[in-house]
């Protein structure tokens, strides 16, 4: 038997409505995994143990496709997360120490600080658009904890954030718009575009210097990358420039979107909620080990892992094979684009309950775990996100000492719509009314 057809037409006009639609028209067959109905080398893989081969099993057979390297490419030059092979295995050993164990006390501790800078100068009542204010707290964080430079009281630090605000836009609409004029069309958007990406490159140049100049010693990914460099065998000036802008994109628009839908669902579940605020509230942030007390936040940490599993940021994870292989005892073409779908994976009928927020749930202890169930919200196999402890522990951070200090509330006649620009948003603002804890 042949692998089932979906319309890739339909499901396209269906995305450009909304993009649930969509994803509910490629669920709607319940097949493993399905192919484009126009002929189209397409495949879209909703079956965990499918994707494991894909990911893990079968993973050098296939790169990521060349619209998302040339995407990221343009917007954030070369970096660890738009090279493959061997210069990627190069680049992942190269940083790969700086978010190890023996620096997450001293990451924890920065994160913790930019947070409460933040939030401490939030206002009771009602903020209009939650969802832009986390974007703005987790820059922050990562301006910082990458950096070692505050977003909001540092000059370099707000031309990086403002910078990298109309980088990220582009990214997002290009994602959005495939068949857009690429960066070398000069398009006032594109002209834009790369004005910002230079400025971003120098003022991040700039702080290089200025950290090597004063001699600081920081626990920030910048001071660990220049004391790499200075061991006689760490990256390049120009690598450390890209791969601190690389970082900058994966270390906050992805767990901005991840803390936008968890306190949406806490602010519509204040029984949790309220188990959550006593929770951050014993939470000790003066703790030398704080990554240990971050861990072992259980209820905020089920919080999170339940948030992923029902708002992926990544909705997907997309492949090319390089040249023919099997898949599922079906051969698969060079050239053949592979679409994983996490988000159906993670809302598959194999999980109880799949479309209601749970933390209570059991989770698999793999990504394929037993009955099907599948939870990957940061990939799987050799190029999972290497910042996935960094997103976490900033995560539960925020969750802690939001909810430990403010009481949410959601108002609103109906729920938020989802969008992807190009994580999983939600479209429009968020709007929550904010009570202080007493």
């Amino acid at each position: 038997m042949g692998i089932p057809r979906f319309s890739l037409v339909r499901t396209g006009l269906a995305a450009r409505r909304d993009w649930l639609e969509a994803m509910n028209l490629i669920a709607g067959s319940g097949a493993p995994v399905q192919r484009a109905g126009i002929g189209m080398p397409v495949l879209v893989v909703q079956d965990p143990e499918a994707a494991r081969q894909v990911l893990v099993g079968d993973a050098a057979s296939y790169e990521r496709p060349w619209i998302v390297k040339n995407i990221m490419s343009e917007g954030l030059s070369h970096t660890l997360f738009t090279s493959e092979g061997h210069e990627w295995l190069t680049r992942r050993q190269r940083v790969a120490p700086v978010f190890g164990r023996a620096q997450v006390d001293g990451l924890a501790r920065i994160i913790a600080s930019a947070i409460d800078d933040q939030i401490g100068a939030w206002k009771p009542g009602r903020a209009e658009d939650m969802q832009r204010d986390l974007t703005d707290l987790t820059l922050r964080v990562a301006c910082r904890a990458l950096l070692g430079a505050d977003s909001a009281d540092d000059e370099l630090g707000r031309v990086v954030r403002d910078r990298f605000e109309v980088l990220l836009a582009w990214i997002s609409h290009r994602f959005s718009h495939l068949a857009a004029p690429p960066a070398a069309v000069p398009t006032p958007r594109n002209r834009a575009m790369r004005a910002a990406k230079a400025d971003l490159k120098d003022a991040v140049d700039q702080l290089v210097r200025r950290r090597r100049e004063a001699g600081a010693t920081s626990t920030d990914v910048l001071s660990l990358l220049l004391a790499d460099q200075a061991g006689g065998d760490g990256p390049s000036d120009a690598d450390i420039v890209g791969e601190c802008i690389g970082f900058l994109f994966a270390g906050h628009e992805t767990t901005a979107s991840t803390l936008t839908w968890a306190l949406y669902e806490l602010a519509t579940h204040p029984d949790i909620q309220a188990e959550v605020a006593a929770e951050g509230a014993r939470l000790d942030l003066g703790r030398p080990d704080l990554f240990d007390a971050v861990d072992q936040l259980s209820l905020i940490g089920r919080v999170a892992d339940e948030i992923l599993r029902l708002y992926p940021a990544g909705i997907g994870i997309a492949r090319v094979a390089k040249t023919s292989t099997e898949l599922c005892g079906h051969r698969v073409r060079r050239w053949t684009v592979i679409l994983i779908a996490v988000y159906l994976i993670q809302r598959a009928p194999a999980w109880p309950d799949p479309h209601e927020f749970d933390p209570q749930r059991e989770f698999p202890t793999q990504p394929a775990g037993a009955g099907g169930a599948g939870y990957l919200p940061f990939g799987w196999g050799p190029r999972r996100c290497l910042g996935a402890r960094f997103a976490t522990i900033e995560t539960r951070l925020a969750l802690a000492m939001i909810c430990a200090r403010w009481a949410l509330t959601y108002e609103e006649p109906s729920p938020p719509r989802a969008g992807v620009m190009p994580s999983l948003r939600v479209d429009g603002a968020l709007p929550l009314r904010l009570d202080r804890r007493v």
